[in-house]
């Protein structure tokens, strides 16, 4: 029996000429402009904020880089509808995995209406929504094997590229980082804001001198969760092609990336990973030998696979709460994160705190015992509940449900024997079919254009090219590398043979299972590290889910309405179906400009003048970097707390302008109320401009101490402004409370007090309860 997608495959391929000129080109581009996008926020570190740039920093991708990505991964989306519009044959899939994503993606762009920090919920809520439309169009123009082939290629060219940073990262960068780091030391903290000797300088020494891999992920366990994704899907392919008895070096060929995730993983240093990928093969090599007997009793090991993941949870909840904690160093830490965030859940269960909000919250309900001032709680799961209540945790649950069920459903055959493509002897297809990248010339050539057009893309999103010619020559020579190794490993995945260079459009079950399972090992290693919502792991991830998605549709529609019959309708039932693309495409292209309006050129304001007044500032040029703050806080469409407290640094190193320093602070606040850093700035500069201590200063510390009650040195600066007050019992508290947080640490914990801190902060305590105690005792 021929695959219900492949014989739609051949229906198309026999009526093709049936659909208008051109229209077909329009998924094409659209799978191709959605590939590139993907690959650069998968090979690129994108952030919100950044520290404050000096003279000869180049300047990273920051805030406006990204809503600009957000906005070009809306064209994969257009182009399909477009084709839909102009093509009343091309049916358009439905699948509530991807509506229910993008409810989620609307709450989290609505909870900037309750977030405590409105200006960071804005500009990172986007990227769900702008990810959820691609991995749409992605579904949308995926409808045949070889365009399967081309997807796990493109995962392949990821993982060579994958594979190239972390080498050169460890064997070139790293050591000349290290040196540099040795040699700049004092200078490297103060442009951070560091103290040498604090938590943060010297957790990120830790880190740099070991030399883990972070890749181009903002945690290195974020990195190998990536690696392992991508290398399973190199496993599938490598076990296609010997099924098929393949050329070996073909075959070889998909392995040899492979043999390079040992020597990621190892740098790496994530225990979750390696167990990932040693799951991920058991299961890959049971679905790919065991697919027809799995397929027949579907329901029954999706229930089971449910008992043993609800199981889980379970056990891992009865384990953490009669033993207050996890057997292994790694799991205990994350038990102490996840306890945490139960607190920030309870403080607003239903709506949560707000997209990107978890750390604002959670410094007021860590435990003693958990030194890392971490920024998500590493647990998809628990960010949800934490910033987006019970309704965005129902949300993501839902569609975890959804996918498992949709992408495990068996709905088309597993058998290998049919193959569709003409013999090696030359007989070639003429034409190219739904969305297809062959062509009768050159059918290599349009993937070769992926990894082409990549090199310019991800050149002009991730360098700045107003810096050091050396720095942008050096940074060029390192992108083009990677578009030359997303070409090769997407040539290696697709080429039938080395004597036939055309796409091979065999159907490929085992690369299919390699892309389900590779889902299912991400999702479920996003329960234990915060993979899945960093914007580049998420990216790959929703072409991946895509990508099965689409063809299980084409599969179904092939059985029910091929694709090869193009019903050519007139007259009102034509109208009807184009008005409602006209109506959807609509509301989008509306959405899209405001979007524009409001959110992208405000923050491209903000961010250039920002720029400009770090470097003013850099200079000690203070009275311009103020004003340049001004403005640039003025810009944006909805005010960064950051950016003035920037704004107040500058104004209170000019003589006789601290009142605008005090001013901009308390603005600060007013935006961002949680702000530890804002309520500091605001104690300190009250004192600065009283030249005193005044109950208003002592407030503002009480408050900075509140958010973040288990900082000890928050709490022995405020001891001695109380000291200082005369106010000896509450600073003799502070030191008590200090004390009490370092006992609770971890014997091994690196911000534990020395022993010669702790002896000086005992004899203070002493000092001070003796000083409270010989002041008089007011009448009761």
């Amino acid at each position: 029996m021929i695959h219900a997608p492949y014989q739609a495959q051949r229906d198309d391929l026999r009526d093709g000429d049936a659909d208008p000129i051109g229209a077909r080109i329009l998924t094409r581009c659209a799978l191709a402009v959605a590939l590139i996008l993907a690959a650069v926020r998968a090979t690129m570190l994108e952030g919100a904020r950044e520290a404050p740039l000096q003279p000869l920093d180049p300047v990273p991708p920051g805030a406006a880089s990204t809503l600009i990505l957000d906005l070009l991964c809306c064209i994969p989306a257009a182009l399909v509808l477009m084709r839909r519009f102009i093509d009343s044959s091309f049916k358009l899939h439905g699948s509530w995995v991807f509506g229910i994503w993008s409810i989620f993606a609307s709450l989290a762009l609505l909870s900037s209406v309750w977030s405590s920090d409105r200006w960071l919920t804005l500009v990172s809520s986007p990227q769900l929504m702008s990810l959820g439309l691609l991995g749409w169009a992605v579904f949308q123009s995926v409808r045949r094997w070889d365009q399967v082939r081309v997807v796990a290629g493109w995962c392949i060219g990821l993982l060579l590229i994958f594979v190239a940073q972390g080498v050169l990262w460890r064997h070139m960068d790293w050591p000349t980082t290290v040196e540099n780091f040795d040699r700049m030391r004092a200078d490297f903290f103060m442009q951070r804001g560091w103290e040498a000797g604090s938590y943060a300088a010297e957790r990120f020494e830790a880190k740099l001198r070991a030399g883990e891999i972070m890749g181009f992920s903002a945690s290195p366990n974020t990195f190998g969760a990536a690696v392992v994704m991508l290398a399973l899907i190199a496993v599938g392919v490598a076990i296609e092609r010997f099924r098929r008895r393949d050329e070996g070096g073909l075959a070889g060929l998909a392995l040899v990336p492979v043999a390079f995730v040992i020597y990621l993983l190892v740098y790496v240093q994530s225990k979750a990973a390696w167990f990932a990928i040693t799951g991920g093969l058991v299961v890959l090599i049971a679905a790919a030998f065991l697919a027809r007997f799995l397929a027949d009793r579907h329901r029954l090991f999706f229930t089971v696979g449910l008992i043993v993941v609800l199981l889980g949870i379970t056990s891992v909840l009865g384990v953490g709460l009669s033993r207050d904690g996890l057997p292994e160093d790694s799991l205990n830490f994350r038990w102490r994160y996840w306890t945490g965030a139960w607190h920030v859940w309870s403080s607003a269960p239903i709506t949560g705190v707000g997209w990107a909000g978890f750390a604002d919250h959670y410094l007021e309900h860590r435990l003693p015992v958990a030194a890392e001032e971490i920024r998500d709680p590493h647990n998809a799961l628990i960010r949800s509940a934490t910033e987006l209540g019970m309704v965005g945790l129902g949300l993501l649950c839902a569609w975890m449900l959804l996918l498992a069920w949709r992408l495990t459903k068996p709905a088309m055959p597993t058998d290998l024997s049919s193959d569709p493509a003409p013999s090696d002897s030359g007989s070639s297809i003429t034409s190219s079919g739904e969305g297809s990248f062959e062509s009768k010339s050159s059918p290599i050539t349009p993937l070769l254009w992926i990894g082409a057009l990549y090199i310019p893309a991800i050149i002009f999103a991730s360098i700045d090219l107003s810096a050091p010619a050396a720095y942008v020559v050096s940074e060029s020579v390192e992108r083009v590398l990677f578009g030359l190794l997303m070409m090769l490993g997407m040539a290696a995945t697709v080429l039938r043979s080395t004597k036939l260079i055309r796409i091979d459009a065999r159907p490929c079950p085992t690369i299919l299972a390699a892309l389900i399972v590779s889902v299912g090992v991400f999702l479920v290693q996003s329960q234990i590290d915060m993979a899945l919502f960093e914007t580049g792991p998420l990216a790959i991830l929703m072409v991946i889910i895509a990508a099965a998605l689409g063809l299980r549709a084409a599969g179904e529609s092939g059985r029910d309405e091929p694709l090869s019959v193009p019903t050519r309708t007139t007259g009102p039932a034509t109208r009807r179906l184009s008005s409602g693309v006209v109506a959807f495409a609509s509301v989008g292209l509306i959405g899209w400009l405001a979007y524009v309006i409001l959110l992208v050129i405000p923050t491209w304001n903000e961010q250039r003048k920002t720029h400009a007044a770090d470097l003013l500032a850099a200079s000690q040029r203070w009275s311009e970097a103020a004003r340049m703050y001004e403005e640039a806080y003025r810009a944006s469409s909805y005010p960064n707390h950051e950016i003035a407290l920037r704004a107040a640094a500058s104004w209170s190193e000019i003589p006789g302008r601290l009142p605008d320093a005090l001013a901009w602070a308390e603005r600060a606040t007013e935006n961002q109320p949680r702000s530890i850093a804002g309520w500091l700035a605001r104690a300190r500069l009250t004192m600065l401009s009283t030249r005193s201590i005044p109950q208003e200063a002592i407030d503002h510390f009480a408050r900075a101490i509140e958010l973040n009650p288990q900082d000890i040195q928050l709490r022995i600066e405020f001891a001695q402004v109380l000291e200082t007050a005369g106010r000896f019992e509450l600073a003799a508290g502070q030191i008590s409370a200090a004390l009490d947080t370092n006992e609770a640490y971890d014997p091994t914990e690196a911000e534990r007090l020395s022993e010669a801190q702790l002896s000086a902060l005992q004899r203070r305590l002493v000092s001070l309860q003796l000083k409270a105690d010989s002041l008089p005792q007011a009448p009761s």
